[in-house]
């Protein structure tokens, strides 16, 4: 029996973290273990989002510590940093980056290009999220020769989640982007679900209402993009997200 790759402890580092802040998320929300859950929920006014630097962050503070309950993911996490968590959709040029987070003392910002649909933006927001849980100066990226040398492991380095490589002893950066995607996946397929999700593509096997479409379908329920949900539910992927479950005591810091 060949034996599992062993993967970089910031990989399981970023899926401890997940798993966390997943299972305190359920516990103050009541949410049961298989609810698909919302990440963000926008406002529903027509009016435009007021630029994140105009906000009154300390009225958003004072709002975040008298919440009861947590509608989403995002104000879970704010309750946990004790800051704002911005989602924003700019005009980031297409080609260049799909989101970036920005990890201020009073408020953090989440950016999401605007080409994304809603499925790579619930996984981009998990991403991005990840990176305020797993957050390090040697992985910050704070300089422009740090920008341009992210840019070009990225550009460069083929992450390929199908034949699990991932880029050991590159750029902290780097690293750290590719681990934040793992948590990410694991905050949208937590592994407690994984089996009865793959039940349910056995069952679209059998019934052939949509042959070959099957991680498709599953894809559109859970909200993800359908290359994320192809490689969680193969067998493979499972030694990967094979961590102790933690305590949630150390979630704050």
């Amino acid at each position: 029996m060949q034996e599992s790759p062993q993967f970089p402890y910031f990989v399981k580092e970023s899926i401890k973290e997940a798993k966390k802040l997943l299972h305190s998320f359920r516990e103050s929300s009541g949410l049961k273990s298989d609810y698909v859950y919302e990440i963000y929920l926008p406002p529903t006014t027509d009016q435009p989002e007021p630029k994140w630097q105009d906000v009154d962050k300390e009225a958003c503070r004072a709002e975040i510590a008298n919440r009861q309950k947590p509608l989403s993911l995002i104000q879970h996490a704010e309750q946990i940093l004790d800051k704002p968590i911005f989602i924003r959709k700019p005009g980031i040029p297409e080609n260049r980056v799909s989101a970036y987070v920005l990890n201020k003392e009073a408020c953090a910002l989440i950016a999401i290009a605007l080409s994304n649909n809603n499925c790579n933006t619930r996984m981009l927001i998990c991403k991005e999220l990840m990176h305020l849980f797993t957050f390090s100066v040697e992985s910050a990226t704070d300089t422009p020769e740090k920008a341009s040398q992210l840019a070009h492991d990225i550009l460069y380095y083929d992450l390929n989640l199908e034949t699990e490589q991932l880029a050991i002893g590159r750029l902290k950066q780097c690293s750290s982007d590719a681990a934040a995607w793992y948590g990410a996946l694991e905050l949208l397929m937590p592994s407690d679900t994984v089996p009865k999700i793959r039940a349910l593509k056995k069952e679209l096997i059998s019934s052939g209402t949509c042959p070959g479409k099957e991680n498709y379908e599953i894809a559109c329920l859970l909200k993800m993009p359908e290359h994320a949900v192809s490689f969680r539910l193969s067998e493979s992927s499972d030694h990967i997200f094979e961590v102790e479950q933690p305590s949630t005591a150390g979630l704050t810091g």
